[in-house]
């Protein structure tokens, strides 16, 4: 029989020298008060369970936040404190629980401490509240604590996620600025500026070493960390392609050369290849949802499993099936509140420290596993995967680019990337959109799951978000004057808000990876339901012209065929023009009309041109189908660029 399986009693209490705050300890001996593992009774995976009782072993605050984290480290379990006043240690082997006052070594009795880390033999607790970075040498069985000051910041969440890798400890920052390092040879303590990553607050969570690289789980922050020793480098992966929203993830493992993000409020496990540079998601929405889902993340016998914060049930993924079955602890709480937090694996068992619970979890006999088969695991993560690719799919397709972006961001990085000085947009897409610097490459593809994403999907959240208008254009406008046209337009709406506007451009918000380079599709296909369904559900029109006089404009089909689309379902439409073109067009109205209207007699939507010969075919075929052909489409669209033209020209005469 295990002894740990029982709850423990404690002896006497801590006392303190008369006069002095040494660092003291106590030996609790538990009695085992019942000789058989109690197990889970529900129709989830089969284990049993046990407590180690922590309630009469520590001083905290009323809210009862007791320990924040567990490390396994040579036969024993070391947990950290979260207002609580001792460092705990647990042999399961004897039965007996060490508790580690920490006065002496952190002038904040009160202190709490995010994670740990073990690192050559010793144990390391990041910081939360402290500004003493805690160290308990096991060999020893002695506490001390390292100032941590200089690279730290005011107030609480100072560290968040640590990790060891050749001698060095490092710390991700959860409202500070820097990726602090410790020398445990040296003694010596610096700091890696992280806010080309991330700023604000809450930033990062939990960290690991992968690969030689140090790893920090997004919190608030729209970009996993990534810093690599050897060089100094810092860099960050976007995840909002996968999820978004704050406090996203708890902590981070590496296991068998892969990256894993236990989810917080993300309603899937992350997972980032490093050697393949791929970031995937695993939906977990069929098993939980809410915020604080999972604290701790541990692999266990090849397994990954997640332990709960907020949710009621332990996760365990398999990465050779990629499938989820789940633990139901649901029978063990009593209330809807947060309970546990972090936890580690040793010997076969999962130990979960307790936050608001006065008791470490341990949780074994994970053995039976014949009892779930691959495929009664595959159905039930295979529906919960089916149902968050679509809403992902959905999200994506109806993403526009933020009129800030396109204002602020836009031209500075097309020209440093594309080596023409003034570009158009089809000689630009090689560079931005597409091909090895494009804005996408490497991205997870929400849409098929595929690497390589549209602009629009490596943008952050705070530069995309729900289309509010779709723009009619053509490729071949240059830059310069595209932007130009968007910051007319916005002038004359002072009322727009410029991160609420967000414009659906297909140069944007079509993966050109998929169009252009594999040509998987001429982008015809399905044309008349998609047009239709994207402009009903956007609801405004942007048609985007070079000039009222001579307009490229009415020379290509897809623009023509937009216009009539945007006719014929009566959704509204407004005509934006350049600088020059609005110039140009009020020099005509003070010479008389007779060029523009010209202009517009010459549209002749079948002899209009498109990029692909395929798309040109499909779309004259569209419009051979409808009612009166190519002469009702030229008339209509005639008329109303027309009409549109002639509020153009309102406008300056009422301006004059």
């Amino acid at each position: 029989m295990r002894q740990f399986l029982g709850f423990l009693l404690p002896a006497a209490g801590l006392t303190l020298d008369e006069g002095c705050l040494e660092v003291l300890k106590e030996v609790w001996h538990p009695r085992i008060v019942h000789t058989q593992p109690a197990w889970l009774t529900n129709d989830s995976l089969p284990c049993w369970y046990s407590k180690v009782d922590l309630s009469l072993i520590t001083d905290c605050f009323p809210a009862r936040r007791y320990f924040h984290g567990a490390v396994a480290l040579d036969g024993k379990v070391y947990c950290c404190p979260w207002d609580s006043n001792v460092f705990i240690v647990y042999d399961p082997s004897g039965g007996t629980l060490t508790a580690h006052d920490i006065a002496q070594v952190t002038p904040s009795r009160y202190a709490r401490f995010s994670r740990m880390c073990a690192l050559d033999g010793k144990l390391y607790a990041a910081p939360c509240v402290s500004d003493v970075m805690l160290i308990f040498d096991p060999a020893s069985d002695s506490l001390s604590g390292v100032d941590i000051a200089s690279f730290s910041c005011k107030g609480g969440d100072k560290f968040s996620g640590v990790c060891g890798l050749d001698g060095k400890v490092y710390m991700t920052p959860g409202h500070g600025d820097y990726l602090l390092v410790y020398d445990t040879q040296l003694g010596t303590v610096s700091g890696v500026d992280v806010t080309s990553v991330a700023q604000g607050s809450d930033k990062f969570s939990g960290a690991c070493v992968c690969h030689g690289k140090i790893y920090g789980s997004p919190c608030n922050s729209d970009k996993l960390l990534v810093y690599d020793p050897a060089s100094g480098s810092m860099s960050g992966i976007d995840v909002t392609g996968i999820v978004i929203g704050p406090s996203k993830f708890f902590d981070a493992l590496s296991f068998a050369g892969k990256v894993y993000f236990g989810p917080c409020s993300a309603d899937a496990l992350v997972i980032y290849d490093p050697e393949l540079g791929e970031l995937r998601s695993m939906s977990i929405k069929h098993f939980c949802t809410g915020s604080g889902k999972f604290s701790g993340i541990c692999a266990l016998g090849g397994k990954i499993y997640l332990t709960p914060c907020n949710a009621h049930v332990v996760l365990v993924y398999t990465p050779e099936w990629e499938t989820f079955v789940s633990i139901d602890l649901s029978s063990l709480f009593v209330a809807s509140v947060e309970h546990l937090f972090g936890a580690c694996a040793l010997d076969g068992c999962l130990y979960v420290a307790g936050r608001f619970e006065s008791y470490m979890l341990v949780l074994g006999g994970f053995d039976p596993w014949e009892r779930v088969s691959k495929l009664e695991a595959e159905e039930a993560t295979r529906e919960a995967q089916l149902e968050a690719r679509m809403k992902c799919k959905a999200a994506s397709l109806g993403l526009g680019v933020s009129l800030q972006h396109l204002l602020k961001n836009f031209v500075p990085e097309a020209l440093e990337l594309c080596p023409i000085p003034c570009p158009s947009f089809v000689e630009l897409v090689s560079h931005y959109a597409m091909g090895s610097t494009g804005k996408g490459k490497g991205n997870i593809c929400p849409r098929d799951w595929r690497p390589d994403c549209s602009v629009v999907d490596a943008l952050s959240r705070t530069h995309s978000g729900q289309a509010t208008h779709f723009l009619s254009w053509c490729w071949g406008y240059k830059v310069h004057d595209f932007h130009a046209t968007l910051q007319l337009w916005s002038e004359d709406h002072a009322e727009l808000k410029l991160d609420g506007t967000f414009i659906w451009v297909c140069f944007f918000c079509n993966n050109q990876y998929r169009i252009l380079e594999e040509q998987t599709q001429t982008g015809s296909d399905a044309l008349e339901e998609t047009f239709k369904t994207r402009l009903l559900t956007i609801g405004r029109v942007l048609i985007m012209l070079d000039s009222a006089l001579e307009p490229y404009y009415i020379k290509r089909v897809w623009c023509v065929y937009e216009t009539f689309m945007a006719v014929s379902c009566n959704v509204p439409t407004e005509a934006l023009l350049p600088p020059l073109g609005r110039t140009q067009l009020h020099e005509a109205v003070r010479d008389g009309m007779q060029q523009v209207k010209c202009a517009f007699d010459a549209i002749d939507v079948e002899k209009a041109e498109a990029s692909h010969k395929e798309d040109e075919d499909h779309v004259k075929h569209l419009i051979k189908q409808t009612s009166g052909g190519f002469p009702l489409v030229n008339e209509k669209v005639r008329e109303h660029l027309a009409r549109l033209v002639k509020q153009e020209i309102g406008k300056f005469l009422g301006a004059g």
